[in-house]
């Protein structure tokens, strides 16, 4: 496809504590068509939305990257949050070891990027979040719960 007809597109990977095991659905939008991918992935996140009267539901959304298919650049963010949970009749992964993956010097960008590897690099995006200067704040979006996975995965950052 020529750059010219390149779409982009927009996955939104949703993680909560399910069981004591750290999990995540993958929720899929094609072709923006203009449309902000913030509004994109805030209005795909609505559908995990479990709890309707909290006003603003809490949750952190948060732009994780990108990679380039031969079809179209496909945007990830991540979200997790008290007011957002996994849709129980979707099929959901759960995240052991984080992993990593590489291109080359040559060429950065590693020639396959499975799914897992994707959640492992938008967990790290979390775990850096909750380190950072608005760690505290953030950690009000998070369930208790949520908040002891994340750092029991703190070291991977």
């Amino acid at each position: 496809m020529s750059q010219d007809t390149m779409t982009v597109d927009l996955e939104l990977l949703v993680f909560d504590v399910v069981d004591g095991k750290l999990m995540y659905q993958r929720a899929y939008e094609q072709t923006l068509d203009q449309l902000d991918p913030d509004v994109s992935a805030s209005m795909l996140l609505s559908h995990f939305v479990k709890d309707a009267k909290a006003v603003p539901p809490r949750y952190l959304l948060h732009s994780t990257s990108w990679h380039y298919t031969d079809e179209s650049i496909m945007l990830t963010y991540c979200a997790m949050g008290k007011h957002i949970g996994l849709d129980p009749n979707e099929p959901t992964a759960e995240v052991t070891a984080p992993r990593m993956v590489h291109g080359t010097a040559e060429r950065p960008a590693p020639e396959d990027v499975p799914e897992s590897a994707v959640a492992s690099h938008a967990l790290r995006h979390l775990i850096s979040l909750m380190a950072g200067p608005m760690g505290e704040e953030y950690g009000t979006a998070l369930t208790p719960a949520q908040l002891a996975i994340l750092s029991s995965f703190d070291d991977i950052v």
